[in-house]
């Protein structure tokens, strides 16, 4: 079976408490990678496309600016829904949604000036199809931004720890983490694709903890929170949301605090 991370049927169950819960917080990296790839001096008719864009956390936040055109793409349906409906409650004409596989975008060569990824790719099967899938759909001279998570997140540390309460692992075991984590890892495929100008760097921000029990049901319905604990025996999944609560009172003891997280940049120019 399909890992839930990777299936569009997974992210259409957490469309609904994706939206309302953490893309308020994956939106304030959306700016930043966009001053980033744009080096703060991006033209206002540009032509962009944001791949595996969800619901709208970084199209969202580019169109408020006013430029002409964004293609806004997701696989799955859902989170394309949420994003329509989005872009109707505000008015906003330069956002075009649309349902599209960041694998396989139904999109001619070198249409756009643009193109953005904000914490999709690493969900992707075949990582490489969808950087090469970006530089195909390219001008020359176009430019990408992609941000992917460092091994500095917050909830995911959270998960991790509580997994390991659960379950230690076994001396040698591999660490359970998001991929692209490091320059030295995303870097050979923006390479490979054919982009220079490659550039990284980090960008940390923050989601604030003032209720832990509320956290933990907002974050239940994340397909990276119900992979890790479909993944132990049932008995220890009986267990998991206690154990979770006891994580975050042994990191978090004074309320409210700030769960940090850092992310990676990468950005690149078709020449």
């Amino acid at each position: 079976t399909t890992p839930i991370m990777n299936s569009s049927e997974g992210w259409d169950k957490t469309a609904g408490d994706y939206d309302s819960q953490a893309a308020a917080f994956t939106s304030k990296f959306a700016i930043p990678l966009f001053n980033k790839a744009t080096k703060s001096a991006p033209v206002s008719t540009a032509l962009m496309i944001d791949i595996a864009g969800g619901t709208g956390s970084f199209s969202l936040s580019v169109a408020r600016q006013g430029f002409t055109h964004i293609l806004a793409t997701d696989f799955s349906p859902k989170m394309v829904e949420f994003l329509a409906a989005h872009v109707k409650e505000e008015n906003l004409s330069n956002i075009e949604p649309k349902v599209m596989d960041g694998q396989n975008l139904q999109v001619c060569d070198n249409t756009f000036d643009y193109a953005f990824n904000l914490f999709g790719l690493f969900c992707f099967p075949d990582i490489q199809r969808g950087v090469d899938e970006m530089f195909r759909v390219l001008k020359k001279g176009g430019r990408i931004g992609i941000a992917t998570w460092t091994k500095d997140v917050g909830p995911m540390n959270i998960i991790n720890a509580t997994v390991h309460k659960l379950q230690p692992p076994q001396e040698g075991a591999p660490e359970r983490r998001v991929p692209l984590n490091t320059p030295d890892e995303i870097i050979p495929y923006i390479e490979k694709a054919g982009f220079t100008e490659i550039d990284t760097s980090t960008h940390v921000d923050y989601v604030e903890l003032a209720d832990r029990d509320e956290w933990i049901k907002k974050f239940s319905s994340n397909p990276g929170y119900i992979s890790a604990k479909n993944a132990l025996p049932d008995d220890l999944q009986a267990k998991f949301e206690t154990t979770l609560l006891e994580v975050l009172h042994e990191k978090y003891p004074v309320l409210p605090a700030k769960i940090e997280s850092i992310a990676l940049f990468t950005t690149a120019a078709r020449l």
